[in-house]
């Protein structure tokens, strides 16, 4: 029995080789591609895929002193990617003036129910997200500041 010949697929990874040359992390969002298949469903299809990818990058703050084996470190540090661009994502968008919360908004308007979940930056990342958030404050008081 040969385990390591068989492509490790993940729900996570939208059933691509994780480990390939990155093109799970692009293809994840995208749905089927079904010819027959009317587009209104398939754009529907990806904004479920997206609310499904934020709810697990918000459970994954929650996996602390976990343990993963060697085949699952790959899915566990896309997962983190994931967390901590929906982390920037929610974060950038608390601070536009223009679309205040419409991230927010956005998903909700396309895949009710749906409530912002409070992220933070993943384990190891917290000085990334600091920078993140100061960059953010720093835009939104040069907007706010008086001309």
């Amino acid at each position: 029995e040969d385990s390591g010949s068989q492509a490790e697929s993940s729900p996570f990874s939208g059933g691509s080789d994780v480990e390939g040359s990155g093109s799970a992390q692009e293809e994840s969002l995208k749905p089927p591609s079904d010819p027959g298949e009317d587009p209104v469903a398939r754009r529907k299809a990806w904004w479920e895929r997206l609310k499904l990818l934020y709810c697990d990058a918000y459970f994954l703050m929650f996996e602390q002193g976990a343990v993963y084996y060697e085949d699952e470190q790959a899915v566990t540090l896309w997962r983190a990617q994931t967390l901590m661009f929906f982390f920037c994502l929610q974060a950038l968008f608390e601070v536009a003036g223009e679309a205040q919360n419409g991230f927010e908004r956005a998903i909700q308007a396309m895949c009710p129910p749906f409530a912002k979940l409070p992220l933070k930056p993943p384990k190891g990342m917290e000085g990334a997200g600091a920078v993140v958030r100061g960059i953010a404050e720093r835009a939104r008081l040069a907007r706010d500041e008086p001309q």
